[in-house]
């Protein structure tokens, strides 16, 4: 009687068993979830943050220049010679592929949409001291400055003709606009120069899902085999 009395009910065993089988499973199921190939979930912290129910374009405008953002890398590669960092940049650029989206070389035909993009608002598109300009000086003052100007050897890169814009408002507009970037196009290709180091800019753009881990880890291998041919094709070349 004694031995009987001591043995849990069935009910009971029963119960403790389901329990062990629960924890097995759960555990098999984490096991396989950090040993299977990807390695770690992919997921995206954005979808926890609040959205805008009432204004839905906001919230798909917002959402699309996230993900934009989140999928671009910029590389840099610097030498002290810019034909060097040319080369460093094109071997770059070829190791890379056509697989990830690329922006390096800027063509001609590139330069003109981006100024006749801004065409049609031109006459709206002032710099803060030419807006006081001509609110405050006389018409005699303004027709003199526009007749030195067309006079002058030498001055702002001018688009148009002078009979278009005497007073070149739009250059002195697209020379401030280009003063807050140092990004230049030289010899069809985007750089920037810091003290005397000069750097191939590149801009790299995935087209996986931006919190896909498996996909960025790929996107990374490729950036180092690529840094990798760069500095094999000019040694002194620095890649960030």
């Amino acid at each position: 009687m004694t031995a009987l009395a001591s043995r849990p009910p069935r009910g009971h065993r029963l119960l403790a068993w389901l329990w062990l089988a629960v924890v097995l499973v759960i555990a098999a199921h984490q096991a396989w979830l950090w040993t299977r190939p990807a390695g770690v979930l992919d997921s995206d912290v954005l979808a926890m943050l609040p959205r805008d129910e009432r204004r839905p374009a906001v919230a798909t405008a917002t959402r699309a220049l996230a993900d934009a953002g989140e999928r671009r890398v910029v590389v840099l590669i610097g030498t002290k010679d810019p034909a060097q960092a040319r080369r460093a940049g094109d071997a770059f650029a070829e190791a890379l592929g056509k697989e990830v989206a690329l922006r390096w070389r800027v063509d001609e035909g590139e330069q003109g949409a981006w100024l006749n993009f801004y065409a049609p608002w031109r006459a709206a598109l002032l710099t803060e001291t030419d807006r006081r300009a001509l609110q405050t000086q006389s018409t005699e003052a303004l027709a003199q400055q526009a007749l030195r100007a067309l006079h002058q050897p030498v001055g702002l890169p001018r688009i148009g003709s002078w009979a278009e814009d005497p007073l070149n408002l739009r250059g002195r507009w697209l020379a401030e606009r280009a003063g807050i970037s140092r990004v230049r196009v030289q010899d069809g290709r985007l750089t920037v120069t810091d003290g005397d180091t000069i750097y191939a800019v590149l801009m790299a753009e995935s087209t996986a899902p931006a919190f896909a881990v498996s996909a960025q880890r790929a996107l990374v291998a490729r950036l180092e085999a690529a840094a990798d041919a760069a500095r094999t094709t000019v040694p002194d070349a620095r890649a960030c």
